[in-house]
């Protein structure tokens, strides 16, 4: 059976791929949402400091590379700034006043998505694109 430069069967039913773009959209959703819950929410999120931002920003942004990586389709935008929708519902929209900032969650992940994680799924949307372009023999 022939492959093609993705690594899918040629001639392979479509369902098959959306069904695993959806399953790999669902397991970053599930992840973004263990960690805001556990870095952002009622488990650390009353701590304010330098590392634990460092946290959020590293294993979060892995996630977005990972999501770019893995999908390989510019679909997956749809799953970038859902995680925001999270945001809201672990820390609210008021300000709780228990960090020096007094940021909201969902405002702080905002940023994060705009300056760091959406450019994280960008680059992990050109490994894909790279990996499926040169990947393999010349034909």
């Amino acid at each position: 059976m022939a492959e093609n430069r993705a690594g899918n069967p040629a001639g392979s039913d479509p369902a098959v791929g959306w069904n695993q773009f959806l399953r790999i959209g669902l397991a970053f959703l599930a992840f973004e949402a263990v960690i805001i819950f556990i870095l952002g929410g009622p488990v650390l999120g009353d701590s304010d400091s330098t590392l634990l931002f460092l946290a959020i920003a590293g294993v979060g942004g892995i996630g977005y590379l990972l999501l770019g990586t893995w999908t390989g389709t510019w679909l997956s935008i749809l799953f970038v700034f859902l995680p925001i929708v999270f945001a809201v519902a672990v820390g609210g929209t008021q300000p709780d006043g228990s960090s020096a900032s007094e940021t909201p969650l969902y405002v702080s992940w905002t940023f994060l998505s705009l300056y760091f994680f959406a450019p994280a799924w960008l680059v992990g949307m050109l490994i894909s694109f790279l990996t499926r372009t040169y990947l393999g023999d010349p034909e």
